[in-house]
C-alpha cells in the first residue's frame, strides 16, 4: 500500500485547525478540500508521468524486451496476467490498469491535522518509492516513479 500524509504543520496551519476545533463542519469541509485537491494532484502526477524531481525514468531495455517477448508469444506471462495486457507501447505504471483505478477520493483517513491519501494495491509502494532505496533500475528492482506527492500548486490551493 502506498500513502502520503498532507499535515499542516505550520503555525499559520495550527492557527487555522485550532480555530476550525470548534467547527467541526468546517472542519470536516477543510480535510474533505485537502484530500480532493490531494486526489486531483495523483491523477495529474500519472498523467504527466512526472515525480517531484522530474519525469519518471524510462522502462528498462529488459523490461521492454520482455514485454515484446510476451506480446509475440515468445514467452508466457507471470500468473494472473494475460499476454495481451503485454505491450511495449503500454505508458508507464499501466499494464492491468488496477493501480491507477485504485485511487479513490474515499481512499483517505483523517486525523488531527493531517489528511493521508492511500491506495491500497500492494505493489503501489514499490512503484512509488522504487524497489531500491537509490530508485536505481536493476534486474529484479523497479525504478522509483513517485506519484504521491503533492505539489507546490496543490499546496497553495489547499492554502486559499
Amino acid at each position: 500500500m502506498a500513502e502520503f500524509k498532507i499535515t499542516l504543520d505550520d503555525a499559520g496551519w495550527k492557527q487555522r485547525i485550532s480555530k476550525l476545533a470548534n467547527k467541526p463542519r468546517m472542519l470536516r469541509f477543510f480535510r474533505i478540500l485537502a484530500s480532493i485537491i490531494g486526489f486531483k494532484e495523483i491523477l495529474d502526477h500519472f498523467k504527466k508521468k512526472q515525480g517531484p524531481e522530474g519525469p519518471w525514468p524510462p522502462r528498462s531495455e529488459g523490461t521492454q524486451q520482455r514485454y515484446a517477448d510476451i506480446a509475440a508469444g515468445r514467452r508466457r506471462p507471470s500468473p494472473g496476467y494475460q499476454a495481451g495486457m503485454f505491450r511495449p507501447s503500454n505508458e508507464l505504471l499501466v499494464l492491468s490498469g488496477k493501480l491507477r483505478q485504485s485511487f479513490l477520493p474515499t481512499n483517505v483517513r483523517q486525523a488531527g491535522e493531517s489528511v493521508t491519501l492511500f491506495n491500497p494495491v500492494g505493489y503501489a509502494r514499490q512503484h512509488d518509492e522504487g524497489g531500491d532505496p537509490t530508485g536505481a533500475a536493476r534486474a529484479g528492482h523497479v525504478p522509483r516513479r513517485q506519484f504521491m506527492w503533492l505539489s507546490k500548486h496543490g499546496i497553495d490551493l489547499i492554502g486559499k
